[in-house]
């Protein structure tokens, strides 16, 4: 294997145990064990673009114990930050610039009451690991994601747990943190991250150069 390419699972197992193992207790065959439940949708937010702002549904998450933070957003295709069109993470990462931003992370409502005062645009995240009791599986098709996830489900049927449609036409699922350390891994498949202990993700209806982040219909 070249040092560029992505391990092959029967590779990781060797390198990483640990990680495999808290993977196959994401997506093995106890994978139920692990699903978000009592999360629902408001009807419509998985084909329209803007329904509801962000800051009701920031507020919804934090309801459910997410820990949430404003994001830059994108207007006419460049980030509100200040590198613009320049930013390699537009509507991305945190507009608070403390270097502890996770830690910043509230499920106080007048916290996240006075974000949005001050950034009503903004876009929003959610923090995953123990914090918010979440580890989302981020899984992109166009770099094999839907490949290396069957090879970890040994092709059984995925469970319903709340996923995201991102706006390049990838996935986020969301579980129920399993326990223990489960750290961030990027790449860590072929078209497989990993966002858990100290991971953020980007949450619907947040928008993207490409599009708007949303759930699917149920």
């Amino acid at each position: 294997m070249s040092t560029n390419a992505r391990p092959s699972v029967e590779e990781l197992e060797d390198r990483e145990p640990q990680m495999v193992n808290a993977l196959r207790r994401l997506l093995g065959p106890a994978i139920a064990a692990w699903v978000v439940e009592d999360f629902e949708v408001e009807p419509g937010w998985w084909k329209t673009s803007r329904l509801g702002t962000c800051l009701e549904a920031a507020l919804e998450y934090a309801a459910k114990g997410w820990h949430v933070l404003p994001l830059h957003t994108v207007v006419a295709v460049a980030c509100t930050c200040s590198k613009r069109a320049l930013c390699r993470s537009a509507g991305k990462h945190p507009r608070i610039e403390t270097g502890e931003e996770h830690e910043a992370a509230s499920v106080d409502t007048s916290v996240i009451r006075a974000w949005w005062r001050r950034w009503p645009t903004s876009n929003i995240g959610i923090v995953t690991g123990t914090r918010s009791g979440l580890v989302v599986v981020d899984v992109d098709p166009a770099k094999g994601g839907l490949i290396s996830l069957e090879k970890f489900t040994a092709g059984g049927a995925f469970p319903k747990t709340p996923t995201v449609v991102t706006p390049s036409g990838g996935f986020h699922f969301y579980f129920k943190h399993p326990g223990g350390k489960v750290p961030c891994r990027v790449g860590l498949l072929p078209g497989i991250d990993i966002r858990g202990d100290g991971g953020l993700v980007v949450a619907p209806p947040s928008r993207h150069v490409r599009g708007v982040y949303g759930w699917p219909k149920a």
